[in-house]
């Protein structure tokens, strides 16, 4: 299995992280679950957790912790804090590579803890020191479609998107639960990559404002399919709370088979927190450009 694909499993849970935080009776599983995606892009405030097992083969093992909170009840200047700890460890390599990142006024700070990370050049000067960029000069530089570029015909149009998405598909109803206080169904699921490509599909026209043919289609499908093709379980469990319809936690387990033949299978697990809570951003006031430290490493 390539590396690619384990962590590109991840990225559906990721990425409903992303969404929420750049956009903002009896009833049956699937209604239930259909519910959740809804209340989910009302959501404002919350914080959310993310721990992640990465397999990375040759007695090499992975794991990704992230942690943060995001308010985008403007979603013209989205407030944020992110926390990650990416450590790797075998028998004979030990490394780490740690990230705070704070946005804040359409401005993105980050700084990073260095442990062991073998690198070709020394940066060893940016330990613990804050970056800065505006927005538009982190998409300039790195790309990618931040929601400020966004109109608010496209937000509103993602936003009925992901209400409408059913890639999440209930398999068993397991007893419930009660997470972060809250009373929760507990359900278990499995993903309809047909479903989520076409959601991903969606998401791509609006995004880029245009429609794709029916061959950008089919290779829309292609490549999504390369990209799991070694993937043989796609599934997990989700919590979803009885009296507001959010989502509190879910599992994602990924599993398949290396070329080699040896099965590897990773873990990840998604939880949410505080919902409707203030985020409390500070900038800091000692930092350096973006511009400036690219000076720097090219020997300007």
């Amino acid at each position: 299995m390539r590396n690619k694909s384990i962590i590109g499993g991840a990225v559906v849970v990721i990425a409903i992280v992303v969404l929420i935080i750049g956009f903002g009776g009896s009833s049956s599983p699937d209604k239930i679950v259909s519910q959740m995606f809804d209340k989910m892009t009302e959501v404002g405030t919350a914080a959310f957790d993310v721990r992640m097992t990465v397999p990375l083969g040759d007695d090499h093992d992975g794991a990704l912790i992230l942690g943060g909170a995001f308010d985008n009840n403007d979603a013209d200047n989205i407030k944020s804090t992110l926390d990650g700890d990416f450590r790797v460890q075998s028998s004979g390599l030990s490394f780490g590579l740690a990230i705070e990142s704070l946005t804040i006024d359409k401005k993105i700070y980050i700084k990073a803890l260095i442990d062991n990370l073998p690198l070709p050049i020394d940066i060893s000067f940016l330990n613990n020191r804050w970056i800065m960029t505006d927005v538009a000069a982190f998409q300039e530089q790195f790309g990618g479609d931040y929601p400020t570029k966004l109109t608010l015909d496209q937000r509103e149009e993602l936003r009925q998107v992901f209400r409408k998405s059913d890639f999440i598909k209930i398999t068993r109803v397991l007893p419930d639960e009660v997470i972060s206080g809250a009373n929760n169904y507990h359900y278990q699921y499995v993903i309809d990559e047909d479903a989520l490509v076409e959601y991903y599909a969606q998401v791509m026209e609006i995004t880029q404002n245009r429609k794709f043919d029916a061959l950008e289609k089919t290779s829309f499908r292609a490549g999504f399919d390369r990209y799991l093709e070694d993937v043989e379980l796609f599934s997990g469990e989700i919590w979803i709370g009885k009296d507001d319809s959010l989502l509190y936690k879910l599992t994602l387990s990924i599993s398949g088979v290396y070329p080699t033949g040896e099965s590897v299978s990773s873990d990840l697990v998604l939880t949410f927190k505080d919902y409707g809570l203030p985020v409390v951003v500070e900038a800091p006031s000692d930092y350096i450009s973006l511009d400036e430290l690219l000076g720097i490493l090219q020997g300007r």
